[in-house]
């Protein structure tokens, strides 16, 4: 292996995720304001609450997918509305 080729592979790596969180971060704050402005969503979560309970849901393993994921995308979409 290339010496230091892990680590520029690291940084594109880094640089490519950054790029595509940055859109989606934006695109989830235009739809959570949209909501808010209606009154259906509430206004003390963000994108990146949004983004990383999406990523633990993600990574729900397969043996619990059937039970588990339902409810934990239930508990998400309820908790994103007006209380």
């Amino acid at each position: 292996m290339v010496p230091g080729h892990r680590a520029v592979k690291a940084s594109v790596w880094q640089d490519i995720s950054a790029q595509t969180m940055g859109k989606l971060a934006e695109a989830l704050t235009a739809l959570l304001d949209a909501g808010r402005r209606q009154g259906v969503l509430r206004g003390d979560v963000d994108a990146r609450d949004v983004i990383l309970l999406s990523w633990y849901l993600a990574h729900v393993e397969r043996a619990e997918w059937d039970e588990r994921a339902p409810r934990l995308l239930s508990v998400l979409l309820d908790g994103l509305s007006v209380r």
